[in-house]
């Protein structure tokens, strides 16, 4: 790089934000992640080069995103800012739990999308919130008596059609007949156990899912702390569950404090633009799920 010029890249580190000299008098902002590829969402890579070991691409304009990173990278990252999940992915825009959805939720700079699963009368895992299919969809009745071919005419996709974008991923447990041995049959089949996590309320589904995988990263949703913090982080760890997420309402100074002291992750959960995102980034969140990420991530970044 020419040192004479004065611009700089802003670049994302798994830790902090550094500055660099570059050979463009533009501040820009870009990805990286020990050589991982970073997708601009409005223009070309201009310009490539290497930094202690790690590839880095530059970018003509300010809008682009980490892609590609796995949750281990995102926790990391999170420790020092939160992370913005796009809850059902951008349903302030686009219909929940859609295709569309989701990519609108990734090009909006969401670095996760949330999704729910129950399994269809065919045995394949489907995404959809409710159990019944009346509020979302043309069709009527519960999921799990309605084929994949129907539901898919429906506009209901596949999770392998999500796994299938090679993004991180928050899959939430709902309903079904072994919807858990079915969920991580095809994030296995999608080599995807590196970038999805695992939600559920329901804590024997994630001992089954702990059982069947020692890898994949779970977390407990819980609508706010059941007894003390240090009890239910202890419980956590007893049942080799990873993180935590609890309502947005229900997270506390000190119980964001005590979850980063135990290195356990919080994820707040549906967390509105403005002042309570705020909130929760000065009480140490590791990642924010929202309805509205094009909105937080903005937030966030200013």
């Amino acid at each position: 790089m020419r040192k004479q010029e004065e611009g700089f890249f802003y670049v994302y580190l798994t830790e902090r934000m550094k500055m660099i000299p570059s050979d463009r008098q533009t501040k820009l902002r870009v990805g990286i992640s020990n050589g991982n590829e970073v997708q601009s969402r409005r223009g070309l890579c201009k310009h490539s080069t290497s930094i202690r070991g790690a590839t880095i691409n530059l970018y003509g304009n300010t809008d682009v995103r980490p892609t590609k990173m796995n949750i281990s990278q995102l926790v990391e990252l999170s420790w020092s800012r939160p992370v913005v999940i796009g809850h059902r992915g951008s349903p302030s825009t686009h219909a929940e739990n859609t295709m569309g959805s989701f990519v609108e939720a990734y090009r909006a700079g969401a670095a996760m999308v949330e999704c729910d699963v129950h399994v269809s009368a065919d045995g394949d895992v489907v995404i959809l919130h409710d159990e019944m299919l009346d509020r979302t969809t043309t069709l009527r009745g519960p999921v799990s008596d309605i084929s994949t071919r129907e539901l898919v005419s429906a506009n209901v996709p596949l999770l392998s059609d999500l796994l299938g974008l090679g993004e991180p991923v928050v899959v939430e447990f709902k309903g079904g007949q072994d919807v858990v041995r079915l969920t991580i049959r095809e994030i296995q089949r999608h080599s995807a156990e590196g970038r999805t996590v695992l939600f559920g309320f329901h804590r024997p589904h994630l001992l089954e899912a702990r059982e069947l995988s020692e890898t994949q990263f779970l977390a407990l949703l819980l609508g706010g702390p059941e007894g003390d913090t240090n009890s239910l982080l202890r419980g956590l760890v007893d049942d080799r569950i990873d993180a935590l997420a609890l309502h947005h309402s229900s997270i506390t100074a000190d119980l964001a404090r005590e979850c980063r002291e135990a290195k356990v992750p919080l994820f707040a959960w549906t967390v509105p633009p403005g002042e309570e995102v705020t909130r929760l980034h000065e009480v140490g969140v590791n990642f924010i799920i929202t309805d509205h990420p094009q909105f937080v991530t903005r937030q966030l970044e200013d």
